[in-house]
């Protein structure tokens, strides 16, 4: 219960507003020290989990399904409301994302690597609209700020996460980057502060204002570790079994390491067992009195292995909701236990997207409108369509109730636009595409324009509509 109570003093509005404690992960300056585990700790972390997504073929087709799902979902803006400003300032944002220097896929995919790595910090980098024949080119010819790029900061260049310390030590506002020599360009080397307001932190999860995260691998660590050690030990023991155990005996009198050293007979017999293989150069001279043999083992049974790396394997899909992969490679499980794993393992990626959309639509898109002089708050969102999979026909019935209930408004542009998406239906002309062939929209290149023929019937002219400074098509 709230309020002032014996012996403790008066919460005040001064002091409500006060903070005493101090949240944060744990560090040490500028480096973060969440983990028990040493190699999971940066920057060996980024080492590690490095090496489980690229050498493990059970979580690199975990994390290539999850590319895959995020590089065929659309992504569009939504007006703030349906006014003609609104339309016009969600086609301006739907411009930027696909006037990008690189596909929208591929900056995608560097985003997407918060999931192995817990953290993904992208600096935004923008551009002036020049048309084709500015420096860097844009498809539009307004002299707006659009976007350029989304660099990835890679986790293993990152040396320190800056603090607004001693003013706000638990206000996070930058990274800083080794850069090695020759990485500026001029042969120099050096380090870079990357300031958070100009950047994009995305975080699989927030446990104490972390900015590392936690890696979606985290859990699997244990598991991948053992499975990888026993995956050497199998092929070590499936060789020695397969070929058995070089056995070597000596005569009476054979020469020790004391009386011949390194050229003695029990150290040449050394050699000999543990080089020996058996496959198209493989062979033994016996000497006089020496005996060689390949004994085979009675008591390794290969199969055990094969059980505990099915059983590591196992749990590393059920720690990322992907049990639902190994379906086909074991002879259990069912098609509605398949069906219920496959809509946990799609839940888990509409959170993923879900993070993505809430930084982009948090950070990126009030800094580029306010970049463009707009900062009444009044701003599209970027949004996303949902994975269909194989839920589209509860989807399409969900759909057809909501109708016939009269609860889904048809007339509305964007939401039939969304079903279509979802349905994986052509549809028309999207907001962009629209203004685009507007004969006198400020997003179409003016060369572009000049170039035109005039038609027969005279064209209704779109008014600019001007909002803070910017002027946008209406």
């Amino acid at each position: 219960m709230a309020g002032k109570k014996k012996g403790q003093p008066k919460v005040t509005k001064s002091k409500a507003q006060a903070q005493v404690s101090l949240g944060g992960p744990n560090r040490s300056g500028g480096a973060i020290s969440e983990d028990f585990l040493a190699e999971l700790r940066y920057p060996q972390a980024a080492v590690t989990y490095n090496e489980m997504r690229k050498n493990s073929p059970v979580i690199g087709g975990f994390l290539r399904a999850i590319e895959s799902a995020f590089r065929s979902t659309t992504w569009k803006s939504v007006p703030y409301d349906n006014s003609s400003v609104g339309y016009a300032r969600a086609g301006f944002l739907q411009e930027t994302i696909e006037d990008t220097n690189r596909p929208w896929s591929d900056i995608m995919s560097d985003i997407l690597t918060f999931l192995p790595f817990g953290f993904s910090f992208n600096e935004m980098v923008f551009k002036l609209r020049e048309g084709s024949d500015g420096h860097p080119t844009s498809k539009f010819r307004d002299g707006k700020v659009g976007f350029k790029d989304f660099v990835l900061i890679p986790h293993d260049s990152i040396i320190e996460w800056l603090y607004d310390e001693p003013d706000e030590p638990d206000e996070l506002i930058g990274v800083r980057q080794l850069i090695m020599h020759g990485g500026f360009g001029d042969g120099r080397g050096g380090t870079a502060d990357v300031p958070l307001n100009k950047s994009l932190l995305f975080r699989t999860r927030a446990e104490k204002n972390s900015p590392e995260g936690e890696s979606v691998l985290r859990q699997a660590y244990r598991s991948w570790y053992y499975m990888s050690n026993l995956e050497a030990v199998e092929a070590i023991s499936l060789e020695r079994t397969g070929a058995g155990i070089p056995v070597l005996h000596l005569p009476p009198g054979a020469t020790t390491k004391a009386e011949a050293g390194n050229l003695s007979d029990i150290e040449v017999a050394k050699q000999i067992v543990r080089q020996v293989r058996v496959d198209e150069q493989g062979g033994i001279v016996e000497p006089d009195g020496w005996t060689f043999r390949l004994e085979m083992s009675k008591g390794l049974r290969p199969e055990l292995f094969d059980l505990a790396i099915k059983r590591h394997r196992a749990n590393i899909l059920m720690s990322v909701l992907a049990v639902f992969l190994e379906l086909g490679t074991a002879r259990v499980g069912s098609f509605a236990t398949a069906k219920s794993g496959r809509s946990y393992f799609e839940n888990s990626l509409e959170g993923y997207v879900n993070t993505v959309e809430d930084v982009f639509n948090l950070c990126a898109v009030p800094l580029l409108f306010e970049l463009n002089g707009i900062t009444d708050g009044q701003l599209p969102k970027l949004t996303h369509t949902t994975f269909a999979g194989e839920g589209m026909v509860e989807t399409i019935e969900s759909i057809l109730k909501l109708l016939e209930a009269g609860l889904i408004d048809t007339d509305k542009a964007v939401l039939s636009e969304y079903m279509s998406d979802i349905l994986h239906l052509p549809r028309g002309a999207t907001i962009t595409e629209q203004r685009i062939h507007e004969p006198h929209s400020e997003g179409h290149d003016k060369e572009e324009k000049e170039t035109e023929e005039p038609e027969d019937e005279p064209e209704e002219v779109t008014p600019a509509i001007s909002t803070n400074g910017a002027t946008v098509a209406g």
